[in-house]
């Protein structure tokens, strides 16, 4: 069996839009604006909804592919095959986005701290003799994230 092109994707992914049609048009704008404007307030929310989107549009693919590989599944279980889907990819866009935003600050803590460090050694400071630098990290390590 070849695999697939990236084009056979998408066009399934433009085939399911259109099947939409002028329907999708204003959710999608709703739905933008409220992300633009309430979207970091609602964070998981806005994940969560991000998540469904992309299991929904997976869900056709997904049902295709059970069918190329003799996988019975009867037409009218395709709605299970989507919403199971869209349950999936959402719990795990809601349950990242913390994660993700977590790590992210933690990359931007050791920058700061990295990029601190060589401005300090070019300027004559010794880093590591210093106790006051070592107490300062102390003190920013152990200040709450949230």
């Amino acid at each position: 069996m070849g695999t697939p092109k990236v084009d056979d994707f998408s066009s399934t992914l433009f085939q399911e839009i259109e099947s939409i049609g002028p329907v999708l048009g204003p959710v999608m704008l709703l739905l933008s604006l409220f992300l633009i404007f309430k979207g970091h307030e609602k964070l998981q929310f806005a994940a969560a909804i991000t998540g469904a989107g992309i299991g929904y549009a997976l869900s056709g693919l997904v049902y295709e592919q059970l069918i190329a590989n003799d996988i019975p599944v009867r037409q009218d279980q395709t709605i299970y095959v989507m919403g199971v889907l869209i349950v999936i990819c959402a719990s795990i866009m809601a349950a990242t986005v913390q994660m993700s935003i977590r790590m992210m600050a933690g990359f931007f803590i050791y920058i700061s701290f990295s990029g601190l460090f060589v401005f300090l050694n070019e300027n004559g400071f010794e880093v590591v003799e210093s106790e006051a630098i070592s107490g300062g990290m102390a003190i920013v390590a152990f200040l709450p994230s949230d």
